[in-house]
């Protein structure tokens, strides 16, 4: 693990992420990204460079007739115990 190579915006993302929601290193994108204070303009390009890095999975999780919605895991190497 290495955050010196990652951008103060995706520090504090990472922050959240590594929070989680009912458990630590997990959680829905749309309860996490709310809790940082960041524009939510920005989310999507620093969840894309997230990924593109191999900090964290994004799995978009689609159900009929609900929104789209976007599951986020810490990879093992990012994580927080």
């Amino acid at each position: 693990m290495n955050d010196a190579r990652l951008t103060k915006k995706e520090v504090i993302l990472l922050a959240e992420f590594r929070r989680g929601m009912d458990e630590r290193n997990t959680g829905w994108l749309h309860e996490m990204t709310v809790r940082t204070g960041l524009p939510s303009a920005s989310i999507s390009g620093l969840i894309g460079s997230m990924v593109k890095k191999g900090i964290i999975l994004c799995d978009l999780e689609k159900e009929p007739g609900r929104p789209d919605v976007y599951w986020i895991t810490v990879r093992d190497n990012w994580r927080t115990d």
